[in-house]
C-alpha cells in the first residue's frame, strides 16, 4: 500500500484544504490516515489468519519546528523515520532493534520463513541528503 498522505502540501484528507497554516492541514492528514489504519487494522483483526501489518514512511517531516517545514532539509527529523506494527501473532523481540528499511526488509524475509533465524545486520548505513549524488551531504548510520 502507498500512501502520500503526510506529504506536503498536506491535501489528502477529507475535505477541502483550509487556509490554515501548515501543521493544521498535516494533522488532519495524520487523522485521515489513521482513521483508515484502524478500518484496516478492525478488518484484519476479524480473520484468524496470522498478519503482520507494518507501516513506516520514506522519511519525517518538519512541520514547523525552529520555522522549518517539509523535509528538503538535512536532519536527523527527516532521516529517523516512524514505523509501527500490529499482529495477531507474536512479534519477535528483536523488532526493537530495527534501525532502517534495510532492517525492515531483513524482519520481513524472516517472518515470511526464508530464513530460520532473525539477524539484524551490524554494517553501516548511508543515509543521502536530498540528493542521491551526495552534493548536499550523507552521513554513515550505525
Amino acid at each position: 500500500m502507498q500512501q502520500i498522505g503526510e506529504h506536503s502540501p498536506y491535501k489528502f484528507f477529507q475535505g477541502a484544504i483550509s487556509n490554515n497554516p501548515k501543521e493544521k492541514n498535516y494533522i488532519k492528514s495524520i487523522e485521515y490516515s489513521f482513521r483508515l489504519y484502524r478500518k484496516i487494522y478492525d478488518t484484519l483483526m476479524k480473520t484468524d489468519r496470522p498478519f503482520i501489518f507494518i507501516y513506516t514512511s520514506d522519511h519525517g517531516e518538519f512541520i514547523g519546528e525552529d520555522g522549518r517545514y517539509g523535509h528538503n532539509i538535512f536532519d536527523e527529523i527527516i532521516y529517523k523515520i516512524p514505523m509501527f506494527m500490529v499482529s495477531n501473532r507474536k512479534i519477535p523481540k528483536e523488532y526493537r532493534d530495527i534501525k532502517s528499511h534495510y532492517h525492515i526488509s531483513q524482519f520481513i524475509i524472516y517472518l515470511l520463513g526464508y530464513k530460520k533465524r532473525l539477524e539484524l545486520s551490524e554494517e553501516r548505513s548511508v543515509v543521502n541528503g536530498t540528493m542521491l549524488s551526495r552534493e548536499d551531504g550523507f552521513r554513515v548510520m550505525r
